[in-house]
């Protein structure tokens, strides 16, 4: 590929993750948890659904976030195709001193290059803080988008789509 078409490429991606929409992937998982416990069984995951590779990572937010080390997990590169996994991503430590209630986490994975960050979307948490806790669970809820394909966020599938159409046109006119 000549120059041009790289440039006209690397263009159309930067553009393409610029359109992409933030939005809560999917149902929020709830976490019970108690004051003073801490927790690290908890793993994120991120896909890649669409024909270019990028470097994904994802940064927490949330009323929760202070309790969570650490606050930014770096997937690395990921091609298309790929999927990363991160066991035990995070610890959280429940503070003693917290007051009963719901907390939030949200997990914002975003695609980066150089100096340039696009989110591409948020997973969610509801920390519920309990004042003892015999078990703790994590179970999903109701809510969520409940756009796109099982497995594909609609977000997904539109950048996937805009890359394949744009490719396509740079190949063509070769």
């Amino acid at each position: 590929m000549g120059r041009t078409a790289s440039l006209i490429v690397a263009t159309m991606i930067f553009i393409a993750l610029v359109s992409v929409i933030s939005v809560r992937a999917d149902q929020p998982f709830v976490v019970v948890m108690s004051p003073g416990e801490t927790r690290n069984d908890f793993y994120l995951t991120i896909t890649n659904t669409g024909q270019v590779g990028f470097a994904a990572a994802a940064r927490a937010s949330g009323t929760a976030a202070g309790w969570v080390t650490p606050t930014t997990i770096d997937f690395g590169q990921v091609t298309p195709g790929q999927s990363r996994t991160t066991n035990n991503a995070f610890t959280m430590t429940v503070p003693a001193s917290t007051v009963p209630g719901n907390y939030t986490l949200d997990w914002t994975y975003y695609a980066y290059n150089g100096t340039a960050t696009q989110d591409l979307f948020v997973r969610g948490y509801i920390i519920e803080v309990v004042q003892t806790s015999s078990t703790s669970s994590m179970q999903t809820t109701s809510g969520g988008s409940g756009m796109g394909i099982p497995g594909f966020p609609l977000e997904a599938i539109v950048l996937g789509a805009f890359l394949g159409f744009g490719l396509l046109f740079v190949l063509r006119r070769r």
